[in-house]
């Protein structure tokens, strides 16, 4: 029992090694990009920050695509979660068909936030979901977003009121305001929330430590 128990343990060490070590290869990959993430990026010549109109991903890597081997393909998709300027939800969709499987490093140069849509505070929360096959052909709205009325997150923190939208959006059933459809069967790949339009981000991983992304503010 006690070599059994010894067995164990080296296994799980060279587990824990070896996903420690996917990270490190990405970001040993991503390196040549720490370059550009400079701190005075979105300054102008007068130190005033200039607003990014997108911000963009760089990169992409997933731990766990939540997919099945025997079901084909990932189907990833980006939730952008963030309040209009009258402090309402305001939700964009972003499909990444690129992401097929879990472990490889993608290299794109797509635009993800579209921060001329008017996201109040210029941050936004981002849920990565893994498409389930079994949504339904007739769509029935759920609670959400009728559990939240006009005005409601006029007087609290806007992460606070990204929070509760986000967490509202991971376990409901709804059709939100876009029209993009969600439901339980869908797979939480990973959760970043703050993402903030006055900063890049340079191979960050969500809160779930499932996905790593680089993103990178473009200005038009």
């Amino acid at each position: 029992m006690k070599n059994s128990f010894s067995k164990l343990g080296i296994l799980a060490t060279v587990f824990f090694t070896f996903a420690a070590c996917e990270v490190e290869e990405f970001k040993e990959f991503d390196k040549k990009g720490t370059e550009k993430n400079l701190m005075n990026k979105g300054l102008s010549a007068d130190g005033y920050v200039n607003f990014a109109d997108n911000s963009r991903l760089k990169t992409f890597w997933m731990r766990y695509d939540h997919e099945p081997w025997n079901r084909g393909n990932a189907e990833v998709y980006a939730f952008m979660i963030g309040l209009d300027r009258n402090r309402n939800p305001l939700f964009s969709k972003v499909r990444m068909p690129y992401a097929n499987h879990d472990g490889e490093v993608y290299y794109i140069d797509q635009k993800l936030i579209d921060w001329s849509k008017g996201y109040a505070g210029g941050m936004v929360n981002i849920i990565f979901t893994e498409a389930d096959d079994t949504i339904p052909t007739t769509l029935i709205p759920g609670k959400f977003p009728a559990d939240f009325e006009d005005g409601e997150f006029s007087n609290i923190p806007i992460h606070q009121a990204l929070n509760l939208l986000t967490n509202s959006f991971k376990n409901s059933d709804f059709i939100a305001p876009d029209g993009s459809f969600i439901s339980p069967e869908d797979d939480i790949v990973d959760v970043f929330r703050q993402v903030s339009r006055y900063r890049d981000y340079n191979v960050v991983g969500g809160e779930l430590d499932n996905a790593y992304i680089t993103l990178e503010r473009e200005f038009n």
